[in-house]
């Protein structure tokens, strides 16, 4: 089985990023070139936020990405390769 990042609770994202310094920590490189995790503002809706999530993400150590977000927008889950 994998873990894999998903976003459960997209409309609670405050655009803090740290999702993203996370990521970015993990994978020892500077600046939003080449993230895992891209936080956009929706742009119908300008208080709002969209959580985009590359597969890639499944490199990194999930836990430690869910744990860095202060409103609980990720959970890591396991799904089979079935």
């Amino acid at each position: 089985m994998s873990k894999k990042l998903k976003v459960i609770n997209q409309g609670k994202c405050v655009g803090c990023e740290m999702c993203v310094l996370e990521s970015q920590q993990q994978l020892k490189t500077a600046g939003l070139e080449g993230s895992y995790i891209r936080i956009l503002r929706d742009l119908n809706d300008g208080t709002k936020f969209v959580v985009n999530v590359d597969p890639r993400v499944e490199e990194l150590n999930i836990k430690r990405v869910v744990k860095s977000c202060p409103k609980e927008v990720f959970l890591e889950v396991e799904e089979d390769g079935a």
